[in-house]
C-alpha cells in the first residue's frame, strides 16, 4: 500500500511510526473504514454501535488532486 501510494502522502509530526506502519498494513485495508457523507455519519455510527464496537476517526477533506495527508 506504501508503495502504491509512493510520494503522494504526507504525515503530521506527531504521528509515531508504528501507528503510520499499521495505516498502509494490507491486513487493515478490508472493511476496517467506512466513508460516508458527513451529513449520514452520526445515524450510520448509531447503527453500527447496534452491532459492534464503532467510532468516527476523523473526516475526508480535499488537500490537493494528488496527495493524502495523514493527520
Amino acid at each position: 500500500n506504501r508503495d502504491y501510494v509512493g510520494n503522494h502522502y504526507t504525515a503530521s509530526n506527531n504521528i509515531d511510526r508504528a501507528l503510520l506502519d499499521i495505516f498502509f498494513d494490507p491486513q487493515t485495508s478490508g472493511g476496517l473504514l467506512i466513508s460516508v457523507a458527513s451529513k449520514d455519519a452520526e445515524h450510520l455510527l448509531h447503527d453500527l454501535e447496534a452491532h459492534t464496537e464503532a467510532c468516527i476517526i476523523g473526516y475526508v477533506d480535499k488537500h490537493s488532486e494528488y496527495e493524502l495527508m495523514i493527520v
